[in-house]
């Protein structure tokens, strides 16, 4: 197994994304959408991705616990609009599987948990390790435009592009 911490990181909540970065991003699932396409029989393979994690949307758990962290947030939205939120959770589901049967299109891999912390972005050429060109260290080491990895795939499962 690889240390991904030697030539990259997630980014982070407060510096987020710039708009080369999203690019890549969107490139790379493009990839993994039109690889997942180019596997022959690839339907009958990803239908059978199964999506077993335990927080599963059969018995609402999943669901019910998004609402109730969205309801304590330390701010007051969500609970101004509770009603609201109670209704939009009661007419949908967190995670929607098997969208592609809907619109007759052939099912690709989806990440299923795509969020800042489960994919690297490389670490800038000229930089460091340590941060710096010099090596002296002045914080995380600043990230390039460049996807490295995409990690954290237990709830990959079959979707539509």
């Amino acid at each position: 197994m690889e240390d991904l911490g030697t030539g990259g990181r997630h980014p982070t909540f407060y510096s987020g994304l710039n708009k080369a970065q999203v690019e890549n991003l969107i490139e790379v699932i493009a990839k993994v959408h039109a690889l997942s396409l180019s596997i022959p029989d690839s339907r009958a393979g990803l239908t059978r991705l199964k999506f077993t994690s335990c927080l599963d949307q059969e018995d609402g758990q999943t669901k019910n616990s998004v609402i109730e962290n969205l309801l304590r947030l330390p701010h007051d939205y969500f609970r101004k609009n509770r009603d609201a939120l109670l209704h939009l959770a009661s007419k949908t589901e967190i995670m929607q599987f098997g969208v592609y049967e809907h619109f007759g299109t052939p099912p690709v891999l989806c990440h299923g948990d795509f969020w800042l912390n489960n994919f690297f972005m490389r670490f800038k050429k000229e930089s460091g390790q340590n941060g710096t060109a010099n090596g002296e260290s002045e914080g995380p080491p600043p990230l390039s435009d460049d996807v490295y990895a995409l990690v954290d795939l237990q709830f990959s499962h079959p979707s539509k592009c």
